[in-house]
């Protein structure tokens, strides 16, 4: 959650005001205020000139998730039954995408490699093929 606005018959338009200054400062745009006699909020203090933002990646929901899964000891428990079986590949990095994906916008397993994985943070499935995704669900099996 970025920003609780509460509820529509109790808004407080100060910090509504606040809000858009934020927002106006880290885009570096002017927001008029009205019914206000100052007429416009701009910081010169945004982003610099030479700094461009690439890309964004989902964190805060796949972090829990990640959090909870090894606290919870699934990761541990796929870790020494992937080991027991004699596998050389993590399986639990492959299955815990697929369950997070589950949890945030359900995909397929190639939906999850192809698109969802591009969009979150997730750096302990870096090196994941899709092929792992497919033989984690056979050693679940």
């Amino acid at each position: 959650m970025i920003y609780n606005f509460g509820r529509a018959d109790n808004i407080n338009r100060e910090d509504l005001v606040r809000l858009c200054k934020s927002i106006a400062r880290v885009c570096g745009v002017t927001v008029a205020d009205n019914t206000c006699t100052e007429q416009s909020y701009t910081d010169k203090e945004g982003l610099p000139e030479d700094i461009k933002i690439v890309s964004s990646l989902e964190l805060g929901t796949v972090f829990v998730i990640e959090q909870l899964w090894e606290r919870l000891g699934i990761g541990s428990e796929l870790r020494s039954i992937s080991q027991s079986s004699g596998n050389k590949i993590p399986y639990d990095k492959a299955i815990l995408p697929m369950t997070a994906n589950r949890l945030c916008q359900p995909q397929s397993k190639l939906g999850v490699w192809d698109r969802w994985l591009t969009t979150v943070y997730l750096p302990s499935c870096r090196g994941l093929k899709l092929a792992h995704m497919y033989e984690a669900m056979d050693l679940l099996y």
